[in-house]
């Protein structure tokens, strides 16, 4: 008996929101620079499904592929 074979195509959605903090001075100690950087969040990943089914996967990956998935959004940015 043969069995089914079934392909579906995914797309991978990356839900991430940034913050910029632009650069000023500050007194401590001396006059210091701070800012000019930054932050990246990411909120969610999500596996979309070719049927319209979205499943949301954060929770189930590693922290080393969240660090991948965080690297290549960052590189991107």
């Amino acid at each position: 008996m043969a069995r089914k074979h079934e392909t579906y195509t995914l797309e991978v959605e990356a839900g991430f929101s940034t913050e910029y903090y632009p650069s000023h001075i500050e007194e401590g100690h001396g006059f210091h620079e701070l800012g000019n950087y930054t932050t990246l969040e990411v909120d969610n990943i999500i596996l979309k499904l070719a049927n319209g089914r979205e499943i949301d996967i954060t929770d189930q990956l590693n922290e080393e592929t969240k660090d991948a998935i965080f690297k290549e959004i960052a590189d991107d940015l």
